[in-house]
């Protein structure tokens, strides 16, 4: 007599271990995920930080050249037709470098954003599953239960 209920408890506590191991694993994958997306996060605020510093870097050389041209271009005959059309053109080069980095830095922005999303959406699919996965296990423990009892 005593075997059955010896039978029946190991099966319950072998439910309740599967049970807690998929809780566990799952509250690990989440865990996983949040931190895969706070490291995303974070990536996207240095990536912003370091445009910002390439677009600061990008003004101040073109500064300095044009310092350098004025006294280079000041040097032969005071201001030209020629030297104004170089300035522009200079200007407006600098202008689409700048509207390109900021376009990048704002591409990679959002795809560190999307990465973030998806690393939590992860973590949130991995504590549903570990629920279910438990949930089998203490069906499947019922089942072994019932099994053994009518044995």
């Amino acid at each position: 007599m005593a075997f059955p209920f010896l039978q029946v408890g190991m099966a319950v506590l072998g439910g309740m271990g599967k049970a807690s191991a998929a809780k566990y694993e799952a509250n690990v994958k989440a865990w996983e995920s949040k931190m895969e997306a706070t490291q995303s996060e974070i990536d996207r605020t240095i990536g912003k930080a370091q445009a910002a510093q390439i677009m600061r870097d990008r003004t101040a050389q073109f500064n300095q050249e044009s310092e350098a041209n004025e006294l280079l271009f000041g040097s032969f005959s005071g201001e030209s037709m020629s030297q104004k059309a170089y300035q522009e053109a200079q200007k407006d080069i600098v202008g689409e470098d700048l509207r390109r980095l900021g376009t990048q830095a704002g591409l990679e922005a959002s795809a560190r954003t999307i990465q973030s999303a998806m690393a939590t959406q992860r973590g949130a699919s991995a504590i549903r599953a570990g629920k279910y996965k438990a949930m089998s296990a203490i069906i499947s423990t019922g089942y072994d239960v019932a099994r053994i009892a009518g044995a």
